[in-house]
């Protein structure tokens, strides 16, 4: 697993994620190239987020899980 080390490499683990999320669903398979990346930048984002935005009460898993709940519909 990387680090994220500031706000730029964030925004990029960021608009990463929005991408993969869109190309993983709810029946990937945990070996898929994709799922793994966006475990990846999930872990460094969730991270990053525990450090510099403990206000946000939301872990970014859950997030997740929302963003695909709404491209579903």
């Amino acid at each position: 697993m990387f680090e994220i080390k500031n706000e730029e490499q964030y925004d990029i683990c960021s608009k990463k994620i929005d991408q993969f999320v869109d190309l993983v669903g709810d029946n990937t398979n945990e070996n898929d190239p994709n799922y793994i990346e966006l475990m990846l930048y999930t872990d460094a984002v969730e991270k990053y987020d525990k450090i510099h935005y403990s206000f946000n009460k939301n872990s970014l898993t859950e997030e997740i899980e929302v963003l695909k709940l709404e491209n579903d519909k």
